[in-house]
């Protein structure tokens, strides 16, 4: 959901940090891209390099799914 990193340690093996965030829009997308492409059921798995320092976008995600799933079914 983003590089950004709320710790900064010297010992990173990511390299180096931007603060850019995903865009709505790539989110929803790629939740519409995995429902599309499973059988039963999509595990969403927040990574970056702190996905909590977008909380909301994450809030978004979880909602944006369970709604996407319930107009489908």
């Amino acid at each position: 959901m983003t590089h950004d990193c709320n710790l900064r340690c010297s010992y990173c093996y990511a390299g180096d940090k931007f603060t850019r965030a995903m865009t709505v829009e790539t989110l929803e997308k790629a939740i519409r891209f995995g429902f599309a492409n499973s059988s039963c059921w999509l595990d969403l798995t927040f990574f970056g390099g702190e996905p909590l320092l977008e909380k909301p976008l994450l809030f978004h995600a979880v909602e944006y799914a369970r709604q996407y799933k319930e107009r489908e079914n």
